[in-house]
């Protein structure tokens, strides 16, 4: 008898006797949320309610906080509840929700409060047009009073989702489902992420390539963007640790990596070091040794003019500089990193860059 009741039941839960759908534009700003608050007025606009020829008044209402078990509104003063004394047939009712346009998020997640009293089941379901027939998310048959909250992944993300909560009982007795604080959010929300750039030269960055790589490797959030005349903002950007590479002609490439880009934190700057040629005439104007060095540097050269002495990192970043009217001096590298270091020297009228290993 109950398997004839359910056949029945699953029949009338594509047939509506309720209201007919606005015509709502899909909702595509998230995270959403319907609390229900909205000082009893009934329904919240673009949501739809259908119901049992059996029993019209057995259906989905909005209603104050004082009213079914638990006398309370997970949240506000409000909530959505069906109620009713069921004798023989079975009732119930299905409270739709508005369209939601899903295809920008990376991780859809349903979450919601709900109660429910008596012997009867509450089924979550989905699906991608007004055409398809609903598909099962979950169900729930247990009965308890107090407010539990339910987390699903939202499968087959489109742009034009609906989710139904149905609500069907069989037996005898008194049955009421609570429904509260129903949203949808992104489980891996992205952000806008806005790298602003300058150089050593005063040349515009205009066309440097900036890469942001995420270590979790995947090819999808590898994220490409070139650089207008300040920098270059990066759309739909997932929350996480990465790598940034900035490549530009005539400078050096510049690389950062363990980048955190999280809410707290939507953009990063960089400046670009102009590539310095080794002159030809570097050997006749200083030497340096030696080379690889681990503390110490000396660098000789043969006029006892004023210079000024710039030392870089391989990324153009500058590590130490200073003036000397010396015609040999020591340059302290011991708490240097390991790698590639450019040293710098210029009097105003020549210059000259020499390159050595930090060990």
């Amino acid at each position: 008898m109950k398997k004839i009741i359910f056949i029945i039941a699953t029949i009338l839960l594509f047939t509506n006797f309720g209201y007919c759908q606005k015509d709502c534009e899909p909702i595509s700003s998230f995270p959403w949320k319907e609390g229900f608050e909205n000082n009893g007025t009934g329904i919240p606009p673009c949501w739809d309610v259908t119901y049992s020829s059996w029993n019209p008044t057995w259906k989905w209402a909005v209603v104050p906080d004082s009213i079914g078990t638990p006398a309370t509104a997970h949240t506000g003063n409000y909530k959505a509840r069906t109620y009713g004394l069921v004798l023989t047939m079975p009732y119930e009712s299905s409270f739709i929700t508005p369209i939601f346009d899903l295809s920008a998020i990376e991780t859809p997640i349903l979450k919601f409060w709900h109660t429910q009293v008596g012997s009867g089941l509450l089924s979550v379901r989905y699906r991608n047009s007004s055409n398809e027939n609903w598909e099962l998310l979950q169900s729930f048959s247990d009965s308890f009073l107090n407010w539990q909250e339910e987390i699903i992944e939202l499968p087959k993300k489109s742009n034009h989702y609906q989710i139904l909560f149905h609500s069907y009982y069989y037996g005898g007795g008194n049955y009421q489902v609570q429904l509260d604080d129903i949203s949808i959010f992104d489980a891996n929300p992205t952000v806008s992420y806005r790298v602003n750039i300058s150089t050593n030269s005063g040349t515009p960055p205009t066309g440097a390539i900036v890469t942001l790589m995420n270590q979790d490797g995947q090819p999808e959030h590898i994220y490409t963007e070139i650089s207008d005349s300040t920098g270059a903002t990066i759309q739909n950007v997932l929350l996480g640790k990465y790598d940034i590479e900035i490549t530009l002609a005539g400078h050096n490439d510049y690389t950062v990596t363990g980048l955190i880009i999280n809410e707290s934190g939507l953009e990063y700057t960089a400046q670009l070091i102009k590539i310095m040629l080794i002159e030809e005439n570097s050997m006749k104007f200083f030497s340096l040794f030696p080379n690889p060095a681990q503390d110490l540097i000396t660098i000789t050269r043969s006029e006892a003019t004023k210079i000024s002495v710039a030392i870089y990192n391989s990324i153009g970043a500058l590590v130490h500089s200073f003036e000397t009217l010396e015609t040999e001096f020591v340059v302290n590298v011991s708490n240097y990193n390991t790698g590639v270091y450019f040293t710098h020297l210029s009097d105003g009228s020549k210059s000259a860059t020499k390159s050595f290993v930090k060990q």
